[in-house]
C-alpha cells in the first residue's frame, strides 16, 4: 500500500487543492494545544502555581491572564463563520466548504465544546458588554474543564487531517519543569539569607 493510499480522495483532493489552508488550520490547532498545555501545566498545577505565585505573583498573574486569553480568542478565530459580509474568514468550516466532509463529526464536536467560550468573547473578550459587566451577569465564566475539552476537541481533528506536509508538536516539553526548579532554587537562596540576616550571621 503506497502512502497514500488510507486517504480518501476528498482529503486527497484537499490536499493538493487547498493544502495552505489546511497548513494554515493545522498549526492555530496545534498553537492553541501547546499554549494550553504550558498553561496548565504552570497554572492548573497548583503546586507550580504555587511556586510562581511566591516569587512574583503579580507578573506571573499577567502572563496567566495574557495566555489565558489568547488560548480563548484562538479558539473563537477557528470557530467563527466562514465569513463576515465582504470578508473571508480561514476557520474550520473552510475545511467543509472545500468538499472535504470527513471532518464534519470532529468539526460538530468542537462547536459544541465552545458555545460558553464564544459567549465570552462576545461580552467580555473581543467586546465589553454594557448589560453583562455592569448591570447583570448572566453568561457564566468559563472553566478550565471546558477549555480542556475544547482543545481536546481540536487535537482530535488535528489528528484526523492528513500529516504527510506537517508535524506539529502541541505538548509542553519540560520548559515549565524547567522554570519551576530554577525559582525555587532562587526561593530556597533568599529564605536562606533572610534566616542568616535573622541570626545576625549576614549583613
Amino acid at each position: 500500500m503506497g502512502m497514500l493510499d488510507w486517504l480518501e480522495w476528498s482529503d486527497l483532493n484537499l490536499m493538493t487543492k487547498n493544502q495552505k489552508e489546511i497548513d494554515k488550520i493545522k498549526y492555530e490547532i496545534a498553537y492553541i494545544a501547546y499554549c494550553w498545555s504550558v498553561y496548565s501545566e504552570a497554572f492548573v498545577n497548583e503546586e507550580n502555581a504555587k511556586v510562581l505565585n511566591l516569587r512574583n505573583g503579580g507578573i506571573f498573574n499577567l502572563f496567566r491572564i495574557s495566555m489565558i486569553r489568547d488560548i480563548l480568542l484562538g479558539i473563537c478565530k477557528l470557530t467563527d463563520t466562514p465569513s463576515n459580509g465582504s470578508n473571508k474568514n480561514l476557520t474550520l468550516d473552510y475545511l467543509n466548504k472545500t468538499g472535504c466532509e470527513n471532518y464534519a463529526s470532529e468539526i460538530e464536536a468542537v462547536k459544541i465544546s465552545v458555545k460558553n467560550i464564544r459567549n465570552r468573547r462576545r461580552k467580555f473578550l473581543a467586546h465589553l458588554d454594557y448589560k453583562e459587566n455592569i448591570i447583570e451577569k448572566s453568561i457564566p465564566d468559563v472553566t478550565i474543564e471546558e477549555i480542556d475539552s475544547a482543545v481536546k476537541s481540536l487535537i482530535k481533528l488535528l489528528n484526523t487531517m492528513p500529516n504527510e506536509n506537517t508535524q506539529h508538536d502541541y505538548k509542553e516539553r519540560g520548559n515549565v519543569a524547567r522554570l519551576i526548579r530554577t525559582l525555587k532554587i532562587a526561593h530556597e537562596h533568599d529564605e536562606h539569607i533572610k534566616r542568616l540576616r535573622a541570626e545576625k550571621l549576614l549583613y
